[in-house]
């Protein structure tokens, strides 16, 4: 009775409310949107507690596949700069640049990370 309570006196307040709780049934009910905390960032999710999930696990889907396609662009130009003829230079130098840049995104994600 009290959950129930508490449920819909928060449906009906106006303000903010930081909820911590294991209760997703209660979030479901109560959260109009969800500040989830990853990496050091914030982002705010629209929606109650089961669209959270189902957004989040979308956009976990969209970095897996970012990271899949980043990946294989790193073993590509490693494979290419092992190869290339070091008559083409200013191509050379151009694609180590590339890779290096790629190099400092993973550095970056792992610097979040912490």
């Amino acid at each position: 009775e009290s959950v129930a309570w508490l449920e819909q006196h928060l449906q009906q307040y106006k303000g903010t409310v930081i909820a911590v709780t294991h209760d997703r049934y209660f979030l479901d009910n109560v959260a109009g949107w969800i500040l989830e905390l990853d990496r050091g960032h914030g982002i705010p999710w629209k929606g109650n507690y089961s669209s959270w999930l189902e957004q989040k696990q979308q956009r976990l889907a969209v970095e897996e596949k970012k990271e899949t396609q980043r990946q294989k662009t790193l073993q590509r130009e490693l494979d290419w700069l092992h190869m290339s003829p070091k008559a083409r230079q200013t191509k050379r130098k151009s694609r180590i640049n590339d890779y290096n840049r790629l190099l400092e995104q993973n550095v970056e994600r792992a610097n979040e990370e912490r």
